[in-house]
């Protein structure tokens, strides 16, 4: 799940390689930065992303859209 905030967004995934791939996708398609967090004792990690814009904003929203057509059980929290 997603959480968005003004200019940022937090994604939690379920390991620390879907989070990796995200954060290489929106370094490539926006040319930003982001903040990963260490990873959790259960196995999760969080991504953070600033200054999303609404073109931005739709990206992540085609991303999570992708991952839950190739992995219906869902990568994501």
């Amino acid at each position: 799940m997603a959480e968005i905030e003004e200019e940022k967004a937090t994604l939690t995934f379920r390991n620390a390689s879907m989070a990796k791939h995200f954060a290489s996708y929106w370094a490539y398609k926006t040319l930003m930065g982001n903040d990963q967090s260490e990873v959790k004792s259960d196995g999760t990690r969080e991504v953070t992303v600033y200054h999303v814009t609404p073109e931005r904003k739709i990206l992540i929203e085609d991303y999570i859209k992708q991952i839950k057509r190739r992995e219906p059980s869902s990568l994501f929290l």
